[in-house]
């Protein structure tokens, strides 16, 4: 009887215990950890199409999308930024966005990049549409030399553009790398990939979104998706009768009056009107129907960016033909001429059309006819 009677109190001794413990811990239970912030998925790999809609490089640096020095099956292409003998100090590339960046959830850019060497200053900035001081930047040293590494970007602690003041509201288009910031050139090639950051769900405020294949008759004037056309530098513009006539759905061309004492460069330019720029993604073929005084004179034509006038390539085509008409070809891919550290890519925004009739020759006082500029496809 005695023994249990001690057991009884000592069951209701510890059930006593458990019971009445630390309540404070019963309480305020320790908070679970807190999951990690998921990376952001890269938005640049250079492995598809649509990632971005131009790439630009500046100071004399060339860009292109190359093979990834240390390839794999799923990472075969990236950024290559040559920045030669006398390049600019300040010598890069910019990747044009659509949409712009979104800073709501995170202020971090991550970027892979290969370097030559260790201890290289790379410069990121992000800017504004149409404004360059309307800019973010920020500065990081690579730690390594010859293999891949990514660096982290905190744009919420970079140096802000004259006047510009950081929001993450701010609407930021471009993103722009500066390999060896501060170094002129010594034709050393830096690669990068894998671009991280977020996009906004849209941009309605971006301009020129729409993609349009040219196809310019001049039959009813000039297209409400163009300007008129513009003579420059000697050159008179005038939509007229067609010199041949007897065609009926071809009663009118583009008459190019060439002044004596006009530039050498005088010429047309049929700018696009609207939201627009020239779709090349299924041709790099321009055809243009010319109808000039003499054979073998040579035709200029060059596709021009509307913000930037360093963004644009160049074909020249002779005619072979006189008094009559005849139709050229421009293949712009493999341009005579580009603008300063420009390269073409089909993705590249040109918004201008310019044609330069007997380029690069004065004081000679002709007339050409232009007609039906289309894409050849």
């Amino acid at each position: 009887m005695k023994n249990k009677l001690i057991f009884l109190i000592s069951f209701c001794l510890i059930f006593f215990a458990l019971s009445c413990g630390d309540s404070t811990k019963r309480d305020n239970p320790v908070d679970p950890p807190k999951p990690k912030p998921k990376p952001i998925t890269p938005a640049i790999t250079f492995e598809k199409d649509g990632e971005y809609t131009q790439l630009q490089s500046f100071g004399n640096a060339t860009a292109e999308i190359a093979d990834n020095p240390v390839s794999s099956d799923s990472n075969k292409k990236s950024l290559k930024v040559t920045k030669p003998k006398g390049a600019e100090t300040w010598a890069g590339a910019t990747l044009l966005l659509d949409p712009y960046l979104d800073f709501s959830k995170s202020t971090i850019i991550t970027v892979k990049v290969y370097s030559p060497e260790a201890n290289k200053p790379i410069l990121l900035k992000i800017e504004a549409l149409d404004s360059g001081d309307a800019s973010m930047e920020l500065e990081v040293n690579t730690t390594k030399a010859n293999t891949w590494e990514t660096l982290s970007f905190d744009i919420s602690k970079g140096k802000p553009g004259k006047n510009h003041t950081w929001d993450t509201k701010n609407k930021y288009y471009k993103v722009v790398v500066f390999p060896n910031f501060g170094t002129i050139g010594d034709d050393t090639i830096y690669y990068f990939d894998d671009f991280a950051f977020t996009l906004a769900p849209n941009s309605p405020d971006l301009p020129d979104t729409k993609p349009i294949i040219p196809s310019i008759t001049f039959e009813e004037g000039i297209d409400e998706q163009y300007k008129t056309p513009a003579g420059f530098d000697g050159v008179q513009a005038s939509v007229t009768d067609n010199p041949v006539s007897g065609n009926a759905a071809n009663k009118k061309s583009l008459k190019l009056d060439k002044a004596k004492g006009a530039q050498s460069w005088a010429g047309v330019t049929i700018e696009m009107e609207k939201k627009s720029h020239i779709d090349f993604s299924n041709s790099s073929i321009m055809t243009l129907k010319v109808y000039s005084p003499e054979a073998n004179k040579p035709i200029l034509l060059k596709v021009e960016n509307n913000s930037n006038l360093e963004s644009y390539v160049q074909v020249s085509v002779n005619v072979t033909k006189a008094n009559e008409w005849e139709t050229l070809e421009f293949d712009l891919s493999k341009p005579s001429a580009t603008g300063k550290g420009h390269t073409w890519d089909p993705k590249n925004r040109y918004h201008k059309i310019v044609v330069f009739p007997d380029f690069g020759t004065t004081d000679i006082e002709a007339t050409y006819y232009i007609d039906d500029i289309k894409l050849k496809q």
